[in-house]
């Protein structure tokens, strides 16, 4: 296993790919890619063939270069079998220029008007049409800004005699709400609020039925009712 993995090593460094790896060796690349598999759950750390496709170090070079001598500008770049979305895709994975996306600077009246718009707790669709920009756009400048501190007090961990409360309104409501109302109730009634996930997890504890049928079911039976009241109200209408 030994010769074997510092012939690999002295492959890849000599620049063979693995067809001529497997060749030289009288394997087949099945063989070849089992024996890495078994060497790396050994814990060696294997490099991977270059693939036929992969840049060279002289064509990094090269196109350091070519970069650095047309100040940037990929359409004067000229390398041998690659494409100019090729180059520039390379370009930008090695940091030599951006990603070629047109983004317009935001302005000082911009930020200005974020900011204020922050604190009025204008939505971000209405920020976003009124500076003419992404609402994705509207939500990375506020963060990068830090205009809004995301806490997650809220939903605290139940403890103590608000647990105890909490399980005893789980257990009353089990039978005739869904979680979804169960929580919608308990939080209507307490300033610390659940969600519908929470009370699942609560009934599992509890050790109360959480088949998923029985919540369709009681949906179902739910909305049976609602259309027996219409129905009855509509009648004496």
């Amino acid at each position: 296993m030994k010769n074997f993995y510092d012939k690999y090593c002295d492959a890849i460094d000599a620049g063979l790919t693995l067809e001529q790896f497997a060749s030289q060796n009288g394997v087949t690349k099945q063989f070849v890619y089992d024996t890495k598999y078994r060497l790396r759950k050994k814990g060696l750390k294997i490099p991977n063939f270059p693939h036929e496709y992969d840049w060279s170090r002289k064509e990094e070079l090269s196109l350091i270069e070519q970069i650095n001598k047309y100040d940037g500008d990929v359409h004067l770049i000229s390398i041998p079998g690659r494409t100019i979305n090729g180059i520039r895709n390379k370009a930008t994975r090695m940091g030599l220029i951006g990603d070629g996306v047109t983004r317009s600077q935001w302005t000082a009246d911009e930020i200005e008007y974020l900011q204020a718009a922050i604190r009025r707790n204008t939505p971000r669709k209405t920020m976003a049409k009124k500076l003419g920009k992404s609402i994705v756009a509207v939500n990375k400048k506020v963060g990068r800004m830090n205009l809004v501190s995301y806490k997650r007090g809220k939903f605290k961990k139940l403890s103590g005699a608000k647990l105890d409360l909490f399980h005893n309104v789980i257990r009353k409501l089990n039978l005739t709400l869904t979680p979804k109302q169960i929580a919608e109730y308990w939080n209507k009634n307490s300033d610390h609020k659940v969600t519908d996930k929470t009370v699942r997890r609560h009934r599992i504890i509890l050790g109360i039925n959480t088949n998923q049928f029985f919540t369709t079911d009681l949906k179902n039976e739910q909305a049976k009712k609602r259309r027996e009241k219409e129905e009855t109200e509509a009648a004496k209408n």
